[in-house]
């Protein structure tokens, strides 16, 4: 019988990882890797932590240290509140690039969120993908030099995927004419796998129109204008996350709204998280700058509705799905959410 051929080895390389099966950090990048183990690729993970090298089924997870430069509310988060971590984050990348190039050779090398992958995965495997996310790629549209670095990743055949259209088109409009004809022409979009794992038993929660506001509770997310729109449209808001901007988010809900009618549940696990999105009535994403929301397509896949603002490429994805509404007024950005939340109740009654 003649051997079994050896399987086609793959590192993928990101700042973000589940720790475990509830952790929601990097769930997207574990489902990729999961993809690529049942196409028969040996997947290897390289992600921040500590420890020795685990198991996940059938990925090989090597922890790469980090310090504290990574993790909850993520990493530009955590080096505006401490840039000492900094530190931390380079001695991470220069310790991933050495074992990446020690576990090799790799066939293909997938780096996750474009900063530090530049700084870590180009030349370590005959193919190289990095893959935009969001605040990486406004990060790298904002970077002295970006067209020269694009135009020489594109040369050495790196091959460029966002999760959305939207991400490619901003960092596209910040580059040398020429390097953004390349980029559009050459570059893949496609929003990363998601998997739905089996859900928990959800926390006790309020009466009313339970409106959900889930992610990182930080500025640019809007919280505060999606809290207005829920107390506008007389619904209650179950916020489910973490961050610096939860003080001020919790003070302004004060103002807003009775107790009975709002609930900040904090940082929650996966499995629970679903199911509070499951035991709701609508989801609002009140970000206007987001690229290819996780949060909706899963309270999609839970068939909850979604309220959300003009971001990303959810405009598009709400012209193939009814389940989204769109809602954006740039001279009232809290009317319009709140307009929309009001439909979306009505229509939910009436069902």
């Amino acid at each position: 019988m003649p051997p079994r051929p050896a399987a086609r080895r793959v590192a993928f390389f990101s700042t973000s990882f589940p720790r475990d099966p509830d952790d929601p950090s990097g769930h997207f990048v574990r489902a990729e890797g999961l993809e690529r183990a049942r196409e028969g690729w040996e997947v290897h993970v390289f992600c921040p932590g500590e420890g020795p090298p685990r198991q996940d089924g059938p990925l090989h997870v090597w922890p790469c240290g980090g310090g504290d430069a990574f993790g909850w509310p993520g990493a530009l988060s955590r080096l505006a509140e401490h840039p000492s971590r900094g530190l931390d984050a380079l001695a991470f990348a220069h310790r991933t690039r050495r074992r990446l190039r020690r576990e090799g050779p790799w066939e293909r090398c997938v780096g996750h969120f474009l900063l530090p992958s530049l700084a870590v995965v180009p030349g370590v495997a005959n193919t190289v993908e990095l893959v935009g996310h969001g605040s990486d790629v406004r990060l790298l549209a904002r970077l002295p030099g970006r067209s020269r670095l694009v135009g020489g990743l594109l040369a050495r055949g790196v091959q460029l995927r966002f999760v959305a259209r939207a991400l490619m088109e901003e960092l596209a409009a910040s580059l040398a004419p020429e390097v953004a004809r390349r980029l559009r022409a050459e570059a893949e979009v496609a929003p990363s796998p998601i998997s739905m794992p089996e859900l928990a038993e959800p926390p006790p929660l309020p009466e009313g129109f339970r409106v959900v506001l889930c992610g990182r509770l930080v500025a640019s997310k809007r919280f505060d204008q999606g809290l207005a729109a829920v107390a506008r449209a007389g619904a209650t808001a179950i916020v489910v996350g973490d961050g610096p901007a939860r003080r001020a988010l919790e003070a302004e809900a004060r103002r807003q709204l009775p107790p009975e009618r709002v609930s900040f549940l904090g940082q929650r696990g996966r499995r629970e998280t679903l199911a509070i999105l499951a035991a709701s009535h609508a989801l609002l994403a009140p970000s206007p700058t987001e690229g290819a929301p996780t949060v909706i397509r899963e309270a999609r896949c839970l068939g909850l509705p979604v309220v959300s603002r003009a971001a990303g490429d959810v405009v598009d994805w709400a012209r193939r799905d009814h389940g989204i509404l769109v809602a954006e007024d740039p001279r009232d950005p809290v009317g319009a959410l709140a307009r929309a939340l009001a439909q979306s109740q009505s229509t939910t009654s009436t069902e």
